[in-house]
């Protein structure tokens, strides 16, 4: 779509199953929330600035240390503003996240 900028919160319960060495988890969660773009008004765009977005991941987490890890997901997030305007287009994305954890005990 035309919209460039997007800011918004969103919140997730996640769940984890370790291996018996605690080496390796696979983790997943879905969750969704809030945000604000900037809409332009324009035909094929969100039509307004509020949206509400839902996602799901699915992936791997590897202990390195007792402070850090590494981790690794697919992810597929939605973004819609809830048939409030009308088209309602939506926009849906599929992504890769890797990420660096380290444990501030």
């Amino acid at each position: 779509g035309p919209e460039s900028h997007y800011i918004a919160f969103s919140g997730s319960p996640s769940i984890e199953w370790w291996n018996p060495q605690g080496t390796w988890a696979l983790v997943g969660g879905a969750g969704g929330g809030f945000g604000l773009l900037d809409s332009r008004g324009v035909p094929g765009g969100q039509g307004q600035k509020f949206t509400l977005n839902w996602f799901t991941q699915f992936g791997l987490r590897h202990q390195l240390s007792q402070r850090t890890a590494v981790a690794g997901s697919a992810y597929f997030v939605h973004h819609s503003n809830l048939g409030m305007t009308d088209p309602n287009p939506g926009i849906d994305a599929l992504g890769l996240s890797l990420g660096l954890i380290w444990n501030f005990d």
